[in-house]
């Protein structure tokens, strides 16, 4: 842990306890710099951080959502998205490398401390596949998820951010699909499936089953043979009303109260001391 990890996400109000989670559980495991596109009360709670750099930007009042029928809410959602570029870039322009996070995810182990010696061997992006083996849905959305990856040159982003700025012109889902287009041009490394465990690992008849294999062994959470790095799932708010990762949340929160882990009891207080809090 003698290196530290430069991190870029984007916060807004709405999940802004889900970042704080993020960014505690990360850094009870990993040391952090980060780069924080946020709005304006996002702003105000991040600032008394000395390790966080904040880009801040405005926020359109309305509802975003990226599953709307509604084109005006998809629009806000996109704006927001695209914040994603400036704290990459702000980030790339002072570090060797950056990972990026989404506010919406849970630390339970450490993160690879070599992970920007990887870009020292000629790979461009580190990329995490959705493995959810539904290839349909993929097909869509996209192969890998957009909410952890890292990479090392800002000029690799450019023909990414502008599919995503027309992404409803060329029919493509937000920066996601676009993603998996572009990264057909470099060398990417992917992460295992132990890293960024998504809610949608779980949710189709060929993976239902996969849930059986988070077990709690010797206080580390484990997903089959691997130590869990991270999990990604909303745990303050419910996207149109319902969490589809709600029962991923119910499991790894069960697990980290029967843990014995000092770093386990206190990330759930930490949780505890965020859902009394208002902001």
């Amino acid at each position: 842990m003698t290196n530290k990890l430069i991190i870029a996400s984007v916060v807004t109000k709405n999940c802004l306890k889900e970042f704080l989670l993020t960014k505690y559980s990360c850094e009870l495991f990993n040391k952090c710099n980060w780069y924080v596109s946020c709005d304006s009360q996002s702003a105000k709670e991040l600032q008394k951080f000395e390790n966080v750099k904040i880009l801040q930007f405005d926020l359109e009042d309305g509802a975003s959502d990226h599953n709307s029928t509604d084109k005006e809410s998809r629009d806000r959602f996109l704006k927001i998205i695209l914040n994603k570029f400036t704290a990459l870039e702000t980030a790339l322009q002072e570090n060797d490398y950056c990972l990026f996070l989404d506010s919406d995810m849970l630390f339970v182990n450490q993160i690879s401390h070599n992970l920007a010696d990887f870009f020292k061997t000629g790979i461009d992006y580190i990329v995490s596949p959705h493995y959810s083996r539904d290839p349909i849905n993929e097909d869509k959305h996209g192969f890998y998820n957009v909410g952890m990856f890292a990479l090392q040159n800002v000029d690799h982003m450019k023909q990414w951010r502008y599919l995503t700025e027309n992404c409803e012109n060329f029919n493509l889902y937000y920066e996601q699909k676009p993603f998996e287009l572009i990264l057909s041009n470099f060398n990417t490394l992917n992460l295992p499936i132990n890293y960024n465990i998504g809610w949608w690992r779980f949710n189709n008849p060929r993976t239902q089953n996969r849930i059986n294999q988070l077990a709690l062994v010797d206080d580390k959470i484990m997903f089959g043979n691997l130590p869990a790095v991270n999990f990604h799932f909303h745990t303050f708010k419910a996207p149109g009303g319902f969490n589809p990762g709600q029962f991923l949340v119910d499991k790894v929160m069960g697990l980290l109260d029967d843990s014995k882990c000092e770093k386990h009891q206190q990330i759930l207080e930490y949780y505890g001391f965020l859902s009394e809090t208002t902001f």
